[in-house]
C-alpha cells in the first residue's frame, strides 16, 4: 500500500513565536494520559530526542503499531541515538513510520525495513 508523504511544515512554524506554543502542547501533551509508549533521551539532564509509540491512528494503516514521532536534536544526529529509542520503544509486532516528504533522515535509515516500511511516494 503506497501512502502518500506529508511535506515539510512551513518556517512559520520555527519561529519565536510558535515556540511558545509548541513548549503549551508539550505540556498539554505530557499531563495527559498516553495510550501508547513514549521514550525521552536525555544528555546532561537536557532532552536531546524522544519517541512516541502505540496502535496506529489511521484507519488505512499498513500495519497495526505506528512510530508516531521520532526526533533527535542536530547535535546528536549519528549518535546511534535514535537506533536507541526505536530498540527501545518497539515491540514485536510490526510497525510503519510516516515521514515528512522532504526529510531525508529517514530514507535508508531504518534497522529493519520489514518492522518499518516506508513509502516514497510524491
Amino acid at each position: 500500500m503506497a501512502r502518500k508523504l506529508r511535506p515539510l511544515p512551513p518556517e512559520r512554524l520555527y519561529d519565536a513565536d510558535a515556540e511558545a506554543e509548541r513548549i503549551a502542547m508539550w505540556q498539554q501533551s505530557l499531563s495527559q494520559p498516553f495510550t501508547g509508549t513514549r521514550r525521552i533521551a536525555l544528555h546532561n539532564n537536557n532532552v536531546v530526542g524522544f519517541a512516541d509509540y502505540g496502535p496506529a491512528k489511521d484507519d488505512d494503516a499498513p500495519r497495526a503499531h505506528q512510530l508516531y514521532g521520532l526526533y533527535i536534536l542536530a547535535a546528536h544526529h549519528g549518535t546511534g541515538l535514535a537506533y536507541q529509542l526505536i530498540d527501545h520503544i518497539l515491540g514485536p509486532e510490526p510497525s510503519y513510520l510516516e515521514v515528512f516528504k522532504d526529510n531525508p533522515a529517514p530514507y535508508g535509515s531504518t534497522p529493519d525495513t520489514d518492522s518499518c516500511p516506508t513509502t516514497n511516494s510524491p
